[in-house]
């Protein structure tokens, strides 16, 4: 990438405030789609050629919008750790559903060369032209190639950042969790747009039907006010003004006509106009009335305009041209303001509700111009800008009237093309994972479902389900298969967790040993309902402090007040305080049949150790005192170990390692996990029993995989390790590391 280009990126998305973060598109005066890809291919590229990031990086972007997912494949193809951040369940969440608004790649170009282009050419995440709702089919079809690299967390809305020695800290306040990454992308958008006071808002990308007729009264005049003269209110001034408007059958119809003196007259315009916004807006009024309209297209207009329609433009502006608009929409809305009922007034606005319908509109402006009533009135001022909410920022940090080019494409052309991960066909068993939520939300609507895993061998993929049932539901008979991925049902599979009723570890039962390790059994004693459960492992805090690892639902969540922590058994004594909770993470309900397919990812805690506890991190194995050494995922089909207060040392094999599963709790609520490790018991024995809640899951290497936390028959549950460290910001005790 040229040094100049690189420049300017870093120029218009460095947030000088939070050094490593980084803004997509967010002050840009023209965001599109495309723009917005590009935006994200070209910073992500920069990052790396000006040495910021690289391979091993470890980025989150805040944002599941189209220029979130692209900055996210960029960087996962080029081999960092990628975390991406919605706030809502599903990604793109604001256009979808939308069949009304028409996206194109290059039409606001236009007449320029190469606008008539409908297809992206880009690394990945291309689509062709279409509506809205077609658009987004075309590009989950694409993120289904690269979001098996990807950590996506979706409904979890990050609402701070934070400096840190580590890089960067990303804070949300579901569960009080925090992340840090070395770099951070916000791709958060425009957030909601701005509500006008006793008017009915009708969104952007909310379908409405401006484009129909009333279907009562027709003969009556109807007038409509828009207010806003950026593209969105430009493009809805169209739908109202000519008839039966289609914007892709239009938008088509322009780009087919060869007008070469106009379209070069338009560019010419365009080049000469001055930087200042209200300037610029008188020229192009000046310069636009000047252009000859072939009579061809000035026909189509004048046949295509609507009876019965008046339409009043508004804005702050001394005309409705502004170069912030697209020449297109503005060089259409000359046309019908020319040849149809529509007209103009600049001032600020202020709307009444009338008793007998529609409004009544005032206008503050040097001018005073009369008010005016109207059947509906349509705003467009743009959405509030969600980019304040973490960097405290409003305006630009750069000229705002300096040109951003930014949206064109800058990368270097091979600097993607070595991106061999997103080259390669998926293997059948990425397939099946990459279409396992879409499964699972068709799973989650009866109450028997349980959990869902793909398991088989890679070239041979089968989904496995568990139903809490003795027959398999009717709703689940014809999925015999999903995606052409072949269904095994599993019948009754309630999977409970792991904790034992305190009343139960009497004397007689509890072990007695010299000292606090792995295994041993532990409460909260502060609960009432508390029960026992399984002291993990020991981990270090980045200021030196030792802690203990179990789960939540032993140690407490954060709720509690008072939270002390007891071992069972240690030192001769039936109970003994051994520290006090931590950290923990608050577990989230669910209503049964609802879809839970990214609601938890572990159950844990951890508690710091009172001064003077005398402990040991080895684990009790094979006569032998085993040393955990590091962490992992497991593989498919390796075998485990775990040590556990309920049942001791017992052996597994590794079913999935990353499945989502539903949990009853003693409290009678349902708790959903994604990305769990289910294992198999495979000593004749279940593999954990009441009282294991918080047990390590291991191998005879010393390397750790994870904690158990629930159980149905001969199958276990258990959260990853990874995601527990980075929760609490901790490494393994006496690791190699």
């Amino acid at each position: 990438m040229d040094e100049s280009a690189s420049e300017l990126i870093f120029e218009q998305s460095t947030v000088v405030e939070y050094p490593g973060v980084y803004t997509l598109g967010c002050y840009a005066k023209r965001v599109t789609f495309h723009s917005q890809q590009n935006r994200a291919l070209n910073l992500v590229c920069a990052l790396f050629e000006e040495g910021k990031i690289n391979e091993k990086s470890k980025i989150g972007i805040v944002g599941g919008g189209l220029a979130g997912m692209t900055a996210a494949a960029a960087a996962s193809s080029k081999g960092c750790s990628v975390t991406l951040f919605e706030t809502e369940e599903l990604l793109m969440p604001i256009q979808r559903g939308n069949t009304t608004r028409y996206i194109h790649p290059n039409i606001y170009d236009w007449p320029n060369e190469g606008s008539g282009t409908f297809e992206t050419d880009l690394p990945f995440l291309n689509w062709k032209a279409d509506t809205t709702v077609n658009v987004i089919k075309q590009i989950e079809d694409e993120w289904k190639l690269v979001v098996g690299l990807i950590d996506v967390k979706t409904d979890v809305e990050i609402n701070a950042i934070r400096k840190s020695t580590k890089g960067v800290k990303l804070l949300s306040n579901k569960g009080n969790k925090h992340f840090f990454f070395e770099c951070v992308i916000l791709a958060v958008g425009f957030g909601e747009e701005i509500p006008i006071e006793n008017l009915a808002m009708s969104l952007y990308w909310t379908d409405n039907g401006l484009h129909q007729k009333s279907g009562k009264n027709s003969q009556k005049v109807r007038e409509y006010l828009v207010s806003g003269c950026g593209d969105g209110g430009l493009m809805d001034t169209l739908r109202l003004t000519l008839k039966d408007f289609k914007q892709k059958e239009f938008t088509e119809k322009l780009l087919s006509e060869n007008f070469p003196d106009l379209n070069n007259a338009l560019i010419e315009i365009e080049k000469n106009a001055p930087p200042d916004f209200d300037e610029a807006s008188d020229y192009l009024l000046e310069k636009y009335s000047e252009l000859d309209i072939p009579e061809q297209l000035e026909n189509y207009i004048k046949d295509n305009l609507k009876k019965n329609t008046k339409v009043t433009l508004n804005a702050m502006t001394p005309s409705y041209l502004s170069t912030q608009s697209s020449i297109l929409n503005r060089f259409a809305v000359k046309l019908v303001m020319e040849f149809g009922d529509v007209s103009y007034i600049q001032g600020k606005i202020n709307v009444t509700r009338k008793e007998s319908g529609g409004y009544r509109v005032t206008f503050k402006t040097e001018n005073n111009p009369p008010p005016g009533d109207y059947d509906d009135v349509i705003v467009r001022h743009g959405p509030t800008p969600v980019i304040k909410d973490l960097t405290g920022k409003t305006e630009a940090p750069y000229n705002a009237n300096k040109k951003d080019s930014t949206g064109k494409k800058l990368w270097t052309n091979d600097f993607y093309v070595s991106n061999t991960k997103l080259s390669q066909p998926l293997t059948p068993k990425a397939f099946a994972e990459n279409n396992r939520p879409e499964f699972e939300t068709v799973l989650a609507k009866s109450r028997n479902f349980t959990g869902c895993i793909v398991s088989g061998p890679d070239k041979e993929p089968f989904y496995m389900v568990f139903l809490n049932s003795k027959s398999i539901p009717e709703m689940f008979k014809e999925y015999q298969e999903f995606m052409k991925v072949p269904v095994k049902y599993l019948l009754e599979q309630k999977f409970e967790n792991n904790m034992q009723e305190y009343a139960d570890a009497t004397r007689s039962n509890i072990k007695k040993r010299a000292t606090l390790g792995p295994g041993v059994a532990i409460r909260n004693i502060t609960l009432s309902d508390g029960g026992q459960g399984t002291l993990g492992c020991f981990l270090t805090l980045p200021d030196g402090q030792t802690v203990i690892l179990s789960t939540s639902h032993v140690l407490g969540e954060p709720s509690k007040t008072t939270n002390y922590i007891a071992a069972l058994g240690i030192d001769g004594q039936d109970q003994m305080r051994i520290g006090k909770l931590y950290d923990s993470v608050r577990l989230s309900g669910i209503k049964a049949g609802s879809d839970f397919s990214d609601v938890n990812l572990i159950d844990a805690a951890i508690a710091i150790l009172d001064p003077g506890i005398r402990f040991s991190s080895k684990i009790p194995f094979r006569q032998k005192q085993l040393t955990i050494v590091g962490y992992s995922t497991p593989e498919i089909n390796s075998m485990v170990y775990k040590y556990g207060s309920g049942s001791g040392l017992t052996k597994g094999k590794v079913l999935a390692v990353n499945g989502t599963m539903q949990v009853s709790y003693n409290t009678n609520r349902k708790r959903a996990f994604r990305e769990v490790i289910l294992i198999e018991s495979e000593d004749g024995r279940p593999f954990s029993q009441p009282g294991d809640s918080g047990a390590l899951i291991f191998n005879e290497k010393g390397i750790a995989f994870g904690i158990i936390f629930a159980a149905s028959g001969s199958i276990s549950i258990a959260c990853p390790i990874q995601p527990i460290l980075t929760q609490f910001n901790c490494k393994l005790y006496d690791t190699l590391e």
